[in-house]
């Protein structure tokens, strides 16, 4: 969700101002708090954790068409409600835009990889999603991909 309103923002601003023929923006990065408290459904524990979400966002236009890659890189700390056992999450994301501001054609590609690690025997948390939408210049969506792997080990 931070992420899609950072873009959006950046996107809105660019359109408003105007956009010279071609255009880079430098890589901005900014650094969020975390302070969530999360299901771990490995173990069916609340766990709240405390941490960081750094963003790095980079935009470039040329014409009518844009570009734009984010990073996001998750690094918390957590406590378990119930157990009081320690768990660490370790997430990253990569995201590609490519897109007309005339509308279409339209690209988005999203991967993220998320660990949840508890200590001892809890279990450890895997996740990987990823994302992928093409749309044609006539506006028909010609691919849509999603997939979601989720695994409890350790």
């Amino acid at each position: 969700m931070k992420k899609m309103l950072l873009a959006a923002v950046s996107l809105t601003a660019l359109v408003a101002g105007g956009i010279p023929a071609a255009f880079a923006d430098p890589r901005t990065t900014v650094t969020l708090v975390d302070n969530v408290v999360v299901l771990d459904a490995c173990t069916g524990e609340d766990v709240h954790f405390t941490g960081s979400t750094t963003m790095s966002v980079a935009f470039s236009a040329n014409n009518n068409t844009f570009h734009m890659s984010e990073h996001v890189i998750i690094r918390d700390d957590g406590v378990g409600l119930t157990t009081g056992a320690s768990y660490k999450a370790n997430g990253e994301a990569n995201i590609e835009t490519n897109g007309s501001f005339g509308g279409f054609p339209f690209e988005h590609n999203a991967v993220t990889n998320t660990q949840v690690i508890g200590e001892g025997a809890v279990a450890n948390e895997g996740v990987k999603e990823s994302f992928h939408v093409t749309i044609n210049a006539d506006g028909t969506i010609t691919v849509q991909r999603t997939s979601v792997d989720f695994d409890c080990h350790g």
